[in-house]
């Protein structure tokens, strides 16, 4: 009988421990499974897109992430082709843009680019496999 339980309890600690290592919940539970630290800073009063409010998450100095979490694909779509319409008006190099699920990511990084403003590529930045494997770790 002792041994019965015994094993019923290591059955239970590995059931546990597996479930606690699953899919994260949201993408700041992503990154942290990743080992990237980041502080969470409030974003400005004109950063929503189609009434969302971004999670700014800043990685270092100069890498920022702006999450955007709509709730379903259709309304994620909705809202980059609204960030796309407001990116248009700007000089600036774009960030990297990332889309998964209900999940809209600006990644404003440290690489710069010569020529036009374009996006840099995401393998080019200092926190980009990082952030990639954070994204494959939602679907």
């Amino acid at each position: 009988m002792k041994r019965f339980i015994g094993g019923l309890a290591l059955l239970g600690l590995l059931l546990l421990t597996a479930c606690s290592e699953g899919k994260p919940q949201s993408f700041a539970d992503a990154l942290k499974q990743e080992e990237v630290a980041f502080t969470e800073v409030v974003p400005a009063a004109n950063s929503d897109l189609e009434g969302v409010q971004p999670h700014i998450y800043k990685l270092d100095d100069v890498n920022q992430l702006h999450i955007y979490d709509f709730g379903t694909i259709e309304k994620r779509e909705s809202g980059h082709d609204k960030f796309q319409e407001r990116q248009q008006s700007l000089s600036s190099y774009p960030p990297i843009v990332l889309q998964e699920g209900s999940y809209l990511v600006l990644y404003y990084n440290d690489t710069v680019t010569t020529g036009p403003p374009i996006a840099a590529d995401l393998e080019r930045t200092k926190f980009g496999s990082q952030i990639e494997a954070a994204m494959e770790a939602l679907k």
